[in-house]
């Protein structure tokens, strides 16, 4: 495994591996929690791979690269780490090497085409929610791309849209249009309901702790911001017709 971690890193470096070509548009940033920076990854039709940040005013577009057109789910657990399941089933883990910028890929196994959806919670922390309706969360204790199933529950809907916001909270949007929030309360997880009217939703990612975004089915990405107990929508404008995954 030593080895083949070696060369895929390698491979990488030298852009022969799709995905990962492409150095960071600018170095990775210091700080480093899941979701905490206003960031989030968009996988384009064209098959390239964006991260658009919000350090003040707008967000801004930074290009990963492209060859990411054989991505079927994408997740980003920081502004740095990624995960991506392929078409193939295949789990990869990606990070910013901090000597040199450039993003490489690691391979982490296979046998992940039953599930459905996948979002970050912390960095080499992630939930999926499966075709057989468990939520599982993987957890790379070491950050050395080996994950592991840390908890697992089922009777979740599988078609449900999910966003993690941080390690205790995360956003569902179920197949009949309803957000709920899910928050970490001891030994479980309590949902609180947002609202109906959400079938419009084509895609969602968490940004931070109190905040996620969404493409709406008519192209338009719309933030939403926590205030107080309820939700606040900022629309951020329209042609987005062309994400086809968000993380």
């Amino acid at each position: 495994m030593r080895l083949l971690t070696a060369l895929l890193t390698l491979v990488a470096a030298l852009g022969l591996l799709g995905p990962g070509t492409a150095a960071s548009a600018h170095p990775a940033p210091t700080y480093s929690v899941g979701n905490s920076a206003t960031s989030f990854y968009v996988v384009r039709t064209n098959g390239e791979l964006v991260r658009w940040d919000k350090f003040t005013g707008s967000y801004q577009p930074h290009l990963i690269g492209p060859g990411w057109g054989d991505t079927r789910l994408i997740a980003g657990l920081s502004t740095s780490q990624l995960v991506q399941v392929r078409t193939d089933g295949t789990l990869w883990d990606w990070k910013i090497d901090p000597a040199d910028g450039v993003w490489k890929g690691y391979l982490v196994g296979g046998g992940w085409g039953t599930v459905r959806q996948i979002t970050g919670l912390a960095p080499n922390l992630f939930q999926a929610l499966t075709d057989g309706g468990q939520r599982q969360e993987w957890y790379s204790p070491s950050g050395n791309h080996n994950y592991y199933n840390s908890a697992q529950t089922s009777g979740w809907d599988k078609y449900s849209l999910v966003a993690g916001l941080s390690t205790v909270y995360f956003i569902e949007i179920n197949s009949g249009g309803t957000a709920k929030q899910h928050g970490y309360t001891g030994p479980g997880w309590t949902a609180t309901t947002i609202g109906g009217g959400w079938g419009n939703v084509r895609l969602i990612t968490g940004a931070n702790n109190d905040r996620f975004l969404v493409v709406r089915t008519d192209g338009v990405l719309v933030e939403w911001n926590r205030s107080g107990t309820s939700w606040a929508a900022t629309p951020i404008g329209g042609g987005w017709t062309d994400a086809a995954l968000l993380g």
